[in-house]
């Protein structure tokens, strides 16, 4: 009798979270959409790429009527069945909600999944309400995000710097640091976050995204097109550069000492950090490199920590390598698969990386290898 009541209450999980899914979300259990397909998500969108990805990965999905509606106010419980989705967390029966609101409702077990990090709020006269139609608020869907990502909150507010950040509610401002810090959330054009403010669909999905699935490997950034040889910084971190020079411009490898200047570029939430070999010892670094192949990570130690210090809450990309421009085809004299040929300059141009590092706050997320 008790697998039959329990089988029947898995095809009424299956059955709830199906409908819902296709009301709100596709989730996991339909076939990928192509984004394409949404008559109001054109590639002129700001969100397009983010909800053409999530839907590509079957994670999202329109209305009946084809439409995504992506500045239509998010739900709690659309956010709810996105965590489902993008977590892969598994939705059982509940026989009882912990949310008072939501006894008999379709979006009871997604709520219950993701209850530690989308919590309810306080009734009266005691117990919780989710508020399941509601629409979730900016502050709100960045606490259930760091909460999910497992980063911790930031004690260390100053990051902060939006122009309302007085409005951000107490407990949540350490969770609001964190995502800020990692550069999860960037605010708006005016330097306002709108904490109390609803979320839409895409701002949604664009949360989720850059949170759980933007590039976070070194060969992924690199493959993108974000992290290449660079021989110039941003304006702004001109005097940082200078600084990380005086201090990390030489290394001493095989009974040689060789240059580098460093430069630094913004990319994304990252701070691209490039140490570039002096043009002109391209060859006497190869061979001193042979003799002290470690050399590489005790530089990368030298310059993560000169970083870290002017900037201690950015997430790092830090890169050693050797770009040079020249006006004669190189390849009879340096390895062809770092030599391409520039279109628009007509020139050509060696560009390699040596080592590097993706970093955040002195934890390491990714090495590069250095020279085989």
């Amino acid at each position: 009798m008790r697998s039959s009541a329990v089988s029947a209450a898995r095809r009424w999980i299956v059955a709830a979270g199906f409908l819902a899914c296709a009301l709100l979300l596709g989730g996991v259990v339909l076939p990928a959409a192509r984004a394409t397909v949404y008559p109001d998500v054109t590639p002129r969108h700001w969100a397009y790429r983010v909800i053409s990805a999530m839907t590509e990965r079957g994670l999202i999905r329109g209305y009946p009527d084809g439409s995504f509606y992506p500045d239509r106010p998010v739900s709690r419980a659309e956010v709810a069945v996105m965590l489902v989705n993008v977590l892969g967390l598994k939705v059982q029966p509940v026989a009882g909600s912990a949310f008072a609101d939501l006894a008999g409702h379709w979006t009871a077990p997604f709520a219950e999944a993701v209850k530690e990090y989308l919590p309810g709020d306080p009734l009266p006269g005691g117990g919780l309400a989710f508020r399941a139609e509601d629409p979730a608020r900016r502050e709100e869907v960045i606490v259930a995000l760091v909460k999910a990502a497992g980063g911790g909150a930031d004690p260390a507010e100053e990051v902060l710097t939006f122009t309302d950040a007085d409005r951000i509610s107490p407990d949540r401002r350490p969770y609001l640091a964190r995502a800020a810090a990692a550069g999860w959330v960037r605010g708006y054009p005016d330097g306002t976050v709108r904490p109390r403010d609803p979320v839409t669909r895409a701002e949604m999905v664009a949360l989720l995204f850059r949170v759980f699935f933007e590039e976070r490997s070194l060969a992924e950034l690199m493959a993108a097109g974000k992290l290449y040889p660079v021989d110039a910084s941003d304006p702004p971190y001109a005097g940082a550069a200078g600084k990380l020079a005086r201090e990390c411009g030489r290394l001493d490898v095989g009974g040689d000492s060789f240059a580098w200047e460093i430069h630094l570029r913004d990319v994304d939430e990252l701070l691209y950090v490039f140490a570039r070999l002096d043009p002109a010892r391209y060859f006497t670094f190869e061979k001193a490199m042979a003799q002290e192949p470690k050399a590489l990570e005790t530089y990368l130690d030298r310059l993560a920590l000169a970083v870290r210090e002017l900037f201690p809450r950015r997430k790092l990309a830090l890169m050693m390598g050797y770009t040079h421009r020249l006006d004669w085809d190189p390849r009879g004299v340096f390895d062809a698969q770092y030599v391409t040929y520039e279109e628009t300059s007509g020139r050509w141009r060696i560009d390699r990386f040596y080592a590097g590092r993706l970093m955040d706050r002195g934890r390491v997320l990714d090495r590069y290898p250095g020279p085989p």
